[in-house]
């Protein structure tokens, strides 16, 4: 079973978009929940800066054996600057992907793997 829910929201108020995607899916072995979200905010360069920042990336994965739960988070923000027509905008951006799961059974075993195994 799989059920989607998909989120647009714009302001124009506050030059601001957001885009996300939760998937909810079940099998018998596992319930997981993915979250995909995308933020993008708007703004006229004024002072002629046109300084923009290198994207941050940050990744975390825990693994609970006991309550058999594991979960994986990867976010990126940064900006950059674009003209339109005679202005210059910076625009700032945020993604992040989110995987969480549950493992129904007791055999909840991730399986390590080394880098000599890779190649």
């Amino acid at each position: 079973m799989k059920h989607v829910i998909f989120r647009n929201r714009t302001s124009q108020e506050h030059h601001r978009k957001m885009v996300s995607i939760d998937e909810f899916s079940q099998d018998k072995d596992a319930k997981t929940h993915v979250r995909k979200s995308f933020l993008y905010q708007v703004s006229v360069v004024e002072d002629g800066s046109l300084e923009e920042r290198a994207p941050e990336i940050h990744i975390q994965k825990r693994i609970d054996t006991k309550r058999q739960f594991e979960e994986f988070c990867f976010r990126t923000n940064g900006s950059f600057c674009m003209s339109n027509g005679d202005q210059v905008v910076r625009v700032e951006f945020s993604h992040a992907l989110k995987i969480q799961m549950h493992w129904k059974h007791k055999v909840f075993l991730p399986q390590k793997v080394s880098y000599s195994d890779l190649g």
